[in-house]
């Protein structure tokens, strides 16, 4: 089940409507009523700089009733994805970054919020006739089986925000410089930084750009707006998502101290691979190892946990575990995908047969 506020999920290419290798990641926030998606893609089938377009889809039912009026069932059901267009993503090299923000309870405008949406497809804006020309780019947030092959001949749909009213862009930016001098704490980080996108698609279609002033005086509000937040942030009572999980999620029995390396698990819960989606960017890989989602595939979820040392002369770390029983060639498949300790759920001196975790540090 996706944890709605914030999550992670993985972008892979479609080949022929086939699915293959992961090609990025969608980073999916909510802050106050305003979402944003983060979008990191890597094509390397296609290394020139170029322009693709990056769509939410919602899912439907194909209709298959026939002429005559009878009807079959299917033992499977495909599903249709009906668009929403987000914006551009420029590519160079092979690779784009792009961030897109939208309402949360009214994506661009559709009267639908963000949970209304099935997942993410991109594609190129000016398809060629090469193999991959037409593939599609696409992360689905169900376990549904999808026929994305009916996004290749969708027409574009514009986003609220590509042609902005200049006037009232002025005016608005206008009130927030006001604002911003007489109270700093009112200043809306999301506002700005949709105002900052909005002059962006601007330049891009060749509009009206705005004036060297008020563009500067724009930056400076987002960076001090950037600087209230971040205050904000520091006065959490978390100090980082992972202390906020182990508070919160479902804890796990207290594990026995490893008497060889001098720690002990001091605490554990049980999470799931959407969540690594809100760990640091260093551990987002981890969503897509192999031995990781074997284990997550058998026992239905993972171990998060936190570990102090006996010694006291070093501080805490934060250890991911997949859960499995231990043996040779287990240890050695773990130990391939970086998983390289093994702590059993009781004392034993005998690990072979014992159902433990294999564990990877994580960061915060």
């Amino acid at each position: 089940m996706i944890y709605w506020n914030r999550f992670i999920s993985y972008i892979y290419r479609y080949h022929n409507n086939e699915k293959s290798e992961n090609t990025g990641f969608a980073k999916v926030q909510k802050t106050s009523n305003t979402g944003k998606i983060n979008i990191g893609l890597k094509d390397i089938m296609n290394r020139q700089d170029d322009v693709y377009s990056v769509y939410l889809y919602r899912e439907t039912l194909a209709d298959d009733e026939p002429q005559d009026g009878t009807r079959h069932e299917k033992e499977i059901q495909i599903m249709i994805p009906k668009p929403l267009y987000l914006g551009k993503l420029k590519m160079r090299g092979g690779r784009g970054e792009g961030v897109y923000s939208f309402d949360w309870n009214d994506v661009q405008g559709s009267g639908k919020p963000i949970t209304a949406w099935s997942g993410i497809a991109i594609k190129r804006m000016k398809p060629d006739s090469s193999q991959y020309g037409r593939d599609m780019f696409c992360s689905s947030w169900t376990d549904s089986i999808v026929d994305y092959s009916y996004l290749m001949e969708e027409e574009k749909e514009k986003p609220a925000l590509e042609y902005p009213d200049m006037e009232a862009l002025r005016e608005n930016a206008k009130f927030l410089s006001e604002n911003t001098e007489t109270s700093p704490e009112n200043t809306e980080t999301d506002t700005l930084s949709e105002y900052m996108e909005t002059e962006s698609l601007i330049g891009e279609n060749g509009m009206e750009t705005m004036e060297e002033e008020e563009l500067d005086r724009l930056v400076q509000e987002v960076s001090a707006a950037y600087e209230t937040e971040s205050k904000s942030k520091a006065s959490a009572p978390y100090a980082n998502p992972i202390e906020e999980m182990l508070d919160t999620y479902e804890r796990l029995p207290l594990l026995p101290e490893s008497v060889q390396e001098g720690n002990q698990i001091i605490e554990s819960v049980k999470i799931t691979p959407n969540d690594i989606g809100l760990l640091d960017m260093n551990n987002w890989r981890l969503g897509v190892n192999s031995f990781l989602t074997h284990g997550f595939y058998n026992y239905k979820y993972l171990m998060l946990g936190k570990i102090v040392f006996q010694d006291n002369q070093r501080a805490g770390s934060y250890v991911l575990g997949v859960p499995g029983v231990y043996s040779a060639k287990e240890k050695y498949l773990a130990g391939i995908f970086g998983f390289d300790r093994f702590v059993p759920v009781k004392e034993t001196e005998i690990k072979t047969g014992s159902f433990g975790y294999w564990l990877v540090n994580v960061t915060c």
